[in-house]
């Protein structure tokens, strides 16, 4: 996973970090209170876990 927001310019490959569901739950509250969306902490736990509940489908 890699923050969209984070100040990286050029390659950006080494910059990726494994997903962890607690780096995610952050960066998602702080998206939304840097945009003025009130989310309640546990709707954001749960939507999180919808996110994770989804599978990735790859064409290899």
């Amino acid at each position: 996973m890699l923050d969209v927001n984070a100040d990286l310019a050029g390659d950006v490959d080494g910059a990726f970090q494994p997903y962890g569901h607690a780096v995610n739950l952050e960066l998602f509250e702080v998206f939304c209170a840097r945009w003025g969306i009130d989310v309640a902490h546990e709707s954001a736990v749960e939507l999180i876990r919808l996110f994770e509940s989804f599978t990735c489908v790859r064409d290899d």
